[in-house]
C-alpha cells in the first residue's frame, strides 16, 4: 500500500492524537521515510522493537513511544482543546518546530475572539 506523503503524515496524526486522548500505550507510532522522500506511518507493539531493515531502509522523521504518549496524554486534559491541540503540537514536531503549551494555545486562540 503506497499512499502519498500527506496521506500516511496524516493517518500518523490521526493516531497518535488517539493514542494520546486515550492514553493508548500499546503501541509506539513511526513516520518513517525513504532515501526518495516517501513517508510511510508504522505502528509497532511497545514491546517489540522496530525491524533492523526498516530502520536501514528509512529514516525515522518522528516517533511517539509510550512516554512522549503519556506526556502529551497529561497535557492535553480532556477539554474542548485537547484534540486542536495534539494535532497542533504533533504537526509541530514532524516539522521540528517549537511545540506551543496547551496554555499558550489557548490564549491565542482567545485572542483571536
Amino acid at each position: 500500500m503506497n499512499f502519498s506523503f500527506n496521506v500516511q503524515e496524516a493517518i500518523f496524526t490521526t493516531l497518535v492524537t488517539e493514542a494520546c486522548m486515550n492514553n493508548d500505550l500499546t503501541n509506539e507510532h513511526y513516520l518513517i521515510e525513504s532515501d526518495s522522500g516517501t513517508r510511510k506511518y508504522v505502528a509497532v507493539p511497545t514491546l517489540v522493537s522496530l525491524n533492523r531493515d526498516v530502520e536501514s531502509e528509512y529514516k525515522v522523521v518522528c516517533k511517539f513511544d509510550a512516554k512522549m504518549l503519556e506526556r502529551y496524554h497529561l497535557e492535553a486534559g480532556k477539554d474542548e482543546l485537547s484534540k486542536p491541540w495534539l494535532e497542533s503540537s504533533i504537526y509541530q514536531i514532524i516539522y521540528g518546530k517549537p511545540v506551543l503549551s496547551k496554555e499558550k494555545y489557548k490564549e491565542i486562540l482567545l485572542r483571536g475572539k
